[in-house]
């Protein structure tokens, strides 16, 4: 083999080896998290398999269990933050919610009571003093009818009350009291009318009767 071949190949591969030599293989990774005002900076470096890593808040160089410590530490905190933002715009919506179905109740009481005024005093009427026919499931007696006219006010009262605290339940309640004198009232007055027709020989008191149910 000619000699100069040989020794322009040996060249060659020592030029191949220099240079394997100089070569340096490098790997680079950084991630990076912010939360709330902090910002979390993790590198991560390899020069030839060797690893080197960085850890970083807000650019300050930290130790590992630092950083891990106050990652965490801001981390909680941010999910108690949200949280805490979650709850108040529920609670938002359930006191609209609630306001809401007070002021539907408000409506239907005040209507329920409104009538209620007029059953009463058509109950308490002089034409129909002699008539009334008291029932044990609903108004009582005399003393009965007086003491459920002297509940209004304290109903209205109540209501107040209730409407400023939103109690739904308390409010439902009263409406449940009110609905069912109403109905006693309504009761009293249909049998009291019927009474007076079969038993009243006075046609100036059934006439003033019939005023009172045409109204």
């Amino acid at each position: 083999m000619d000699k100069k071949f040989l020794f322009l190949c040996l060249i060659l591969i020592s030029c191949f080896c220099n240079s394997q030599k100089s070569i340096t293989e490098r790997m680079v990774s950084t991630s990076v998290k912010v939360i709330q005002d902090k910002e979390f900076m993790h590198k991560i470096r390899s020069e030839n398999g060797i690893v080197f890593e960085e850890y970083l808040i807000n650019n300050v160089p930290m130790e590992k269990d630092e950083y891990q410590k106050q990652l965490e530490f801001e981390y909680v905190k941010y999910l108690r933050s949200e949280q805490e933002l979650f709850d108040q715009k529920n609670k938002k919506r359930f006191m609209h919610q609630q306001e809401l179905h007070c002021l539907l109740l408000k409506k239907t009481i005040d209507s329920i009571l409104f009538e209620l005024i007029d059953l009463i005093d058509h109950a308490r009427s002089e034409s129909l003093k002699n008539y009334l026919a008291y029932q044990l499931d609903g108004i009582r007696d005399r003393h009965h009818l007086e003491e459920l006219y002297a509940s209004m006010d304290s109903w209205k009262n109540q209501e107040k009350k209730l409407l400023q605290q939103y109690d739904v339940l308390g409010l439902q309640q009263l409406l449940m009291v009110i609905e069912k004198v109403h109905n006693d009232f309504e009761n009293l007055l249909h049998q009291s009318i019927q009474k007076a027709i079969t038993q009243c020989d006075d046609t100036v008191i059934l006439k003033k009767i019939l005023a009172l149910v045409s109204r």
